[in-house]
């Protein structure tokens, strides 16, 4: 019988689950956890910006144009000269543009090979979690067993994205028109304001559609769900829990993230014990069979 959701995602019995879990099956279990977490895609720098002194923005608004052609002219002798370097490599013929498009080929090549790799090592994560939260051992080809699901992981990982960011750009429409008519105004009053109303819609709106879809993966992989049942499994399991959800998820992520104060190593073992932790409470919110035989028992 599935557990209540606030039993099932209790966070001291759930990261005590992921912690045991690690010592049963330390190998594996570190080696998606480091798989996971280098083919992830975070966006930019955690940190922000560097804290060095880069000048003020009075300093900037001081520069007249010669300022600024000047820095042009600079930045244009330091440029590469793609002409000469097609030529280099046997490209001449492609032209400026071609080769432009060549390397954007590349990198979306590129992009690809990582989501197909981390699709498939993703699926065999997740049922290596719950291999063992069962069993109380872990194999490494379970990790790499995920090949049976890798069409519907990487469908819902798209779709997922899909979602997020067409919802998320028709939000911030509103707040992101009042930028530009600041922008285009000079008034930084209106500015300002366009980015808190664009602050106010879009992180609301963010976290609300991130926690429906939160377990779509754990339904692909551990219930053998498609792409559609996935997304509806995740929405209803996340319907009018969201509030305990979005607390769950700040308490293991500070713990996930205390990792980094260990040279950045042991953000590693804290990701292992964290996404064990996840699945376990998965398993119990939904219900998996014969809990009180587990090698883990909740």
């Amino acid at each position: 019988m599935p557990r209540s959701f606030r039993d099932a995602f209790d966070i001291g019995r759930s990261l005590t689950a992921g912690f045991e879990a690690l010592k049963l099956a330390p190998l594996p279990l570190l080696l998606g956890a480091i798989l996971m977490q280098c083919t992830e895609s975070n966006g930019g720098n955690y940190g922000g910006g560097d804290g060095g002194g880069g000048g003020s923005w009075d300093e900037y608004d001081s520069w007249d144009n010669g300022d600024w052609e000047s820095l042009g002219a600079r930045m244009g002798e330091l440029s590469p000269d793609l002409s000469s370097f097609a030529g280099s490599v046997g490209a001449a013929e492609l032209g400026i543009i071609g080769i432009i498009l060549l390397v954007l080929g590349g990198i979306f090549c590129c992009w690809a090979l990582i989501l197909v790799f981390r699709a498939w090592v993703h699926g065999g994560y997740i049922r290596l979690h719950r291999e063992v939260i069962v069993s109380g051992e872990g194999r490494f080809g379970t990790l790499f067993g995920g090949a049976d699901i890798l069409l519907p992981v990487i469908g819902y990982k798209l779709m997922a994205w899909g979602i997020q960011f067409g919802i998320g750009l028709l939000v911030a429409l509103p707040g992101a028109v009042l930028i530009g008519a600041g922008v285009f105004l000079d008034s930084i009053a209106l500015a300002i304001i366009g980015l808190i109303v664009l602050l106010l819609l879009v992180l609301p709106v963010g976290i609300y559609l991130g926690l429906g879809l939160y377990f779509g993966m754990h339904a692909i992989a551990l219930d053998d769900l498609g792409v559609m049942g996935a997304l509806e499994r995740s929405w209803d399991l996340a319907r009018g829990n969201r509030l305990w959800l979005l607390l769950y998820m700040i308490v293991t992520g500070l713990v996930w993230m205390v990792g980094m104060c260990f040279c950045c190593v042991g953000i590693f073992v804290t990701r292992a014990v964290v996404d064990v932790a996840r699945t376990e409470c998965y398993l119990l919110a939904t219900g998996e069979r014969d809990d009180a035989n587990w090698a883990l028992r909740p």
